[in-house]
């Protein structure tokens, strides 16, 4: 798990899940928290207004580094993945990695993986080569 060993060393946390966006989350004090916005949070001491998010730059959701989160509004936020038109997420109840696109309005699913980095190069391929 990349992030920055710091926060982790508190030990707030014991068990960490993926959620099913593939986002790292845990159980503080009864609430589901996302790992990425908590450890933002701990480390600017502040705290993350609604309608701002926490975007991992590099596209991993996996990566929670804090030189690869940073703030944006939500609008622009959407606009950036709804862009790309596809997206990697992890299925729970299957344990798989899925990847789907979005063309005409209509979802293509691309398959699913075992993990995160195979789905999301099968997304990168996808595009590069123009299979639209």
């Amino acid at each position: 798990m990349k992030t920055d060993k710091k926060i982790y060393a508190e030990g707030k946390w014991r068990k960490c899940h993926i959620s099913d966006w593939g986002y790292l989350r845990f159980a503080l004090n009864g609430k589901t928290i996302l790992v990425h916005r908590y450890l933002y949070e701990q480390h600017h001491q502040c705290c993350i207004l609604p309608g701002i998010h926490c975007h991992h730059k590099d596209g991993d959701k996996l990566n929670n580094h804090l030189d690869n989160l940073e703030l944006i509004h939500g609008d622009e936020h959407t606009f950036m993945h709804k862009f790309k038109g596809g997206s990697v997420s992890f299925k729970k109840e299957r344990k798989k990695w899925v990847v789907q696109v979005q063309e005409n309005k209509k979802r293509k699913y691309l398959g699913l993986f075992n993990t995160q980095e195979e789905a999301q190069e099968t997304l990168n391929n996808y595009y590069s080569v123009g299979e639209k």
